[in-house]
């Protein structure tokens, strides 16, 4: 098998997590993600020089080399397949701030995963099916890893588990990623939206899972948390579900608290818009903050007062994709 093609653009969308089992996004336990309108744009070619990758924020540049997330994603493929290794030139622009708890991290490893089946030609050997597999083990967020190589909102459930009756099975406590390995793979009629809240603070994945790891888990508030992914569902299906009501019982006290030194504009925030009957949660691992449906201008003007970009995206019905490939 030889390199079919040499150059590619592509565009790898953000990812709403953590609306799914309670700290979905901490505790790698499964929940729920989508894929959102806003979107990174990369410029992959093949080169016999070395390998060098130029990552674009607004006035912000970065070289970097094979240490990159999105050239490791590459390598990993090719070794897998067993073909040689090609220098690349990556183009990187990046729109999904970093660090905010928006994908970005995952947007690179998928940009890698995809452009090498690009390159190959789409090999049967790298079919729709291996490639989620591959997802899923890099990225380590079945849901994220889902919703961004399909698009639509995905459910990462119990094996054999539907949404309504995840809501009735407890959530694993960590460290039990295995059992939430099925897909529900939600298709809704009309677009979702969310308002998101993105800080000027980053914060390290690291310092959120320890602090999350630290909290006290009520486990009849983890039961209850499950309620959040199914409600979603049947919100996404059009029926009547109370989103807000389930939205409201979904987090445990003690992991905002735990939660609170490290990101304590991030926890308020959602305290805040959950007491103006907002239902918000933390975006992921990150300092962003998520609210299903539109928010009022006067929440959103004293959000942007305090600081806060705040701005409306949609669900996005598919996700990645290669724009031009020869």
């Amino acid at each position: 098998m030889r390199y079919q093609h040499s150059r590619l653009n592509m565009r790898i969308p953000a990812t709403v997590n953590g609306f799914g089992v309670l700290g979905s996004a901490m505790l790698s336990s499964g929940g729920a993600a989508c894929a959102v309108s806003i979107w990174d744009r990369v410029r992959i070619a093949t080169t016999i020089a070395p390998t060098t990758v130029t990552i674009r924020q607004g006035e912000y540049t970065r070289i970097e080399g094979d240490e990159n997330l999105t050239v490791r994603a590459f390598r990993h493929v090719i070794d897998m397949i067993g073909q040689p290794q090609a220098g690349l030139e990556i183009h990187y622009g990046r729109a999904i701030p970093a660090y905010r708890g928006l994908g970005d991290s995952i947007a690179q490893i998928t940009a890698g995963l995809m452009a090498a089946r690009g390159f190959l030609g789409n090999p049967p050997e790298l079919a729709d099916a291996t490639m989620h597999q591959l997802a899923w083990d890099l990225l380590d967020n079945v849901a994220a890893a889902s919703a961004i190589m399909r698009g639509g909102v995905q459910l990462a459930l119990p094996r054999g588990a539907t949404p309504e009756e995840q809501a009735l099975l407890p959530a694993a406590n960590g460290g039990a990623r295995e059992r939430w390995i099925e897909i529900a793979d939600l298709r809704p009629v009309q677009p979702l939206v969310f308002t998101l809240f993105i800080p000027d603070t980053e914060v390290s994945s690291t310092d959120l899972v320890t602090a999350a790891r630290g909290a006290t888990l009520d486990l009849s508030q983890v039961e209850i948390a499950n309620t959040r992914a199914a409600a979603y569902g049947a919100k996404l299906l059009n029926s009547d579900a109370d989103v807000f009501s389930n939205m409201t019982v979904t987090d445990n006290p003690g992991l905002l608290e735990a939660l609170h030194p490290v990101i304590p504009a991030t926890v308020e925030m959602v305290q805040w818009l959950r007491q103006s009957q907002v239902p918000a949660f933390i975006a992921g691992l990150g300092s962003s903050v998520a609210a299903l449906g539109k928010v009022n201008k006067e929440i959103i003007f004293a959000a942007q007062n305090a600081g806060w970009k705040a701005g409306r995206v949609t669900h996005i019905p598919n996700g990645a994709e290669i724009v031009t490939i020869d």
